[in-house]
């Protein structure tokens, strides 16, 4: 809901800016969800420790690359349903 908020409010992003707002905005919720789940609730879903650039073993360099990359074709998709949504609101 955040990066459809986001990606259908700045429509007019390039590709670099795409993947910044994705990479941000998804590392951040894997950080707080990972502090919850995995460190309160000891649940211990996912363990990024072994990864260089890591913090706490909830996030990584890598992955957030990775979540970037990913959220490029997610934010073009949130504007197509965003028009989709809007067309048949009407």
């Amino acid at each position: 809901m955040i990066m459809y908020a986001v990606y259908t409010r700045y429509t007019q992003m390039n590709l670099v800016k795409r993947f910044l707002y994705g990479s941000l905005i998804i590392t951040a919720v894997e950080f707080i969800l990972g502090l919850i789940l995995n460190y309160h609730f000891k649940m211990h879903i996912w363990d990024y420790s072994n990864l260089h650039f890591n913090i706490l073993g909830q996030i990584s360099l890598l992955y957030s690359i990775l979540w970037g990359l990913l959220s490029i074709p997610v934010s073009f998709l949130c504007e197509k349903l965003d028009k989709l949504i809007r067309i048949h609101s009407v």
